[in-house]
């Protein structure tokens, strides 16, 4: 981590060896390089497979098109046009086209003209972004295809730009892979939301949780610590600074920690904080060397979530590598956070566009295999979110409930001091988008949300959902307490 404390936070395979061409997409007129679509290939199963499968079906992988696409948008008039028609703001001031890079795999043009104007107004000012979108498949709906746009740069002093493989800093959206975790230990019969956090961990460790209002107070929970409602502080009191203060706090800095003054800020249970330090001690006791478990966090999220999606460029941060994008702080490089210890379920891995939309599907219970209806859990209201906000928790996401003009939708992001990212899922149409960004200073929720408001519901939102009254403050539309605990 770098001496920046990262502000708190509020909240599928390419085909190999094909050539793919640059698009331009201009708010003033011009016209596009041709960008060839995507080869399916049959055998999903192989890694060196790059299709566009994201579904559930035995008939292998889909694609949204066959053709090789042009964009071409004739003139600012047109482009003013189909702005207004799709509510955008400010599109008319931007000065520069959108130039989408090698390797993305773009939809249909609507979906084109809203990316580039949102990355126009959000994310132009900074080195390098990507975007993922899915949906599902017009031909399948079963099945989920997926669209991406990389722009910029990943590395401003060599010019490489940002494409299919490069990696991002996910930072706390690290937590929805934490909460994965819990939730496939719940339906082991391992763990449950009312488990102590006490009894989870290593009898040897010499760590106790702390409780409030006294030494015998009420104990944290597994799901206080999924929920953010532990009554820990944001970060560890003896955190420290500089770059390598995550890399250096381990199991035996979390246990120290967790005994010193000021550790709590509330009674579990009682009110709701973001902490850091809950999911670092969540993603602790569930594995080794802290809890009662026989994998490390590395290992488990391998093993259990990355392998089977086959999401081979998910990893923890271990070091720089040559996919792995540079991180600036307002244009400026900034260290790496190096959060690879005892706080990495918080906020330690990296991973692509590509391997985030497979994670999307797989967690509206869409995805291929067993795993996704358990991921699909996570998306289950457990608790109330922060007071005075229509905000709920599910297991890391953040759920919105529906509105007279929105669908529910679920949210995480990440922030660090040189990278910003958001992933947005929207259930009852299938439709997600993760946006991630190089820069501290990005505005990736700001992309996400106008995508999300634009393209979700295919242009008109259908009607509520039961269950959901549609004013601020209704409920999520899924069925509470999801494991019964």
């Amino acid at each position: 981590m770098s001496g920046v404390v990262p502000p708190s936070e509020m909240r599928c395979f390419r085909h190999p060896g094909r050539k793919q061409t640059g698009t331009t997409v201009s708010a003033r007129g011009g016209r596009g390089a041709t960008v060839p679509s995507l080869v399916v290939h049959p055998n999903r199963g192989d890694l060196g497979i790059r299709s566009l499968w994201c579904g559930d079906g035995p008939s292998g992988p889909t694609t949204a098109r066959s053709t090789t696409r042009r964009v071409t948008i004739a003139a600012l008039a047109t482009a003013l046009t189909v702005a207004s028609s799709l509510g955008l703001a400010g599109v008319g001031q931007a000065a520069e086209a959108v130039s989408f890079n090698n390797g993305s795999n773009v939809g249909d043009e609507k979906e084109q003209q809203a990316v580039a104007a949102a990355v126009q107004q959000h994310l132009l000012s900074i080195p390098g972004s990507a975007i993922a979108i899915t949906k599902p498949s017009p031909d399948d709906p079963g099945k989920s295809i997926v669209t991406t746009y990389y722009v910029g740069q990943a590395d401003k002093a060599t010019g490489r730009l940002v494409g299919p493989d490069t990696q991002f800093q996910l930072d706390s959206q690290t937590k929805t892979f934490t909460a994965a975790l819990l939730a496939l230990r719940i339906a082991q019969g391992k763990a449950g939301l009312n488990d102590t956090a006490q009894s989870h961990i290593q009898a040897n460790s010499g760590a106790t949780v702390p409780t409030l209002p006294s030494p015998g107070g009420p104990p944290i929970t597994l799901g206080e610590l999924v929920t953010h409602r532990s009554g820990l502080a944001d970060y560890p009191v003896n955190l420290g600074a500089g770059c390598d203060a995550e890399a250096t706090y381990d199991v035996a800095k979390l246990g120290a920690g967790l005994g010193l003054p000021n550790s709590m800020v509330f009674e579990p249970g009682t009110d709701w904080l973001y902490s850091d330090w809950g999911y670092g001690l969540l993603g602790s006791v569930l594995t080794t060397p802290f809890g009662n478990a026989d994998s490390t966090f590395a290992e488990a999220v391998a093993k259990e979530l990355t392998g089977p999606l086959l999401m081979a460029d998910t990893k923890l941060e271990t070091e720089p590598n040559p996919n792995l994008t540079v991180l600036y702080d307002d244009g400026v490089p900034t260290c790496y956070r190096n959060n690879t210890a005892a706080l990495a379920g918080a906020g330690g891995l990296v991973s692509t566009a590509e391997d985030m939309a497979k994670w999307a599907v797989a967690t509206m219970g869409r995805g291929p295999g067993t795993l996704a209806p358990t991921l699909k859990k996570t998306l289950e209201y457990i608790a109330p979110g922060k007071p005075g906000t229509d905000m709920q928790m599910g297991m890391a996401w953040q759920l919105y409930p529906a509105l007279p003009v929105e669908l529910p939708y679920a949210l995480k992001n990440g922030s660090g001091a040189g990278s910003q990212s958001v992933t947005e899922l929207v259930p009852t149409t299938g439709w997600s988008v993760t946006v991630l960004a190089n820069d501290g200073k990005a505005t990736p929720v700001a992309v996400a949300d106008q995508l999300r408001r634009q393209l979700s519901a295919g242009g008109a939102v259908p009607a509520l959902p039961a269950g959901s009254s549609g004013n601020t403050g209704s409920s999520w539309n899924i069925n509470p307490n999801p494991f019964g605990s």
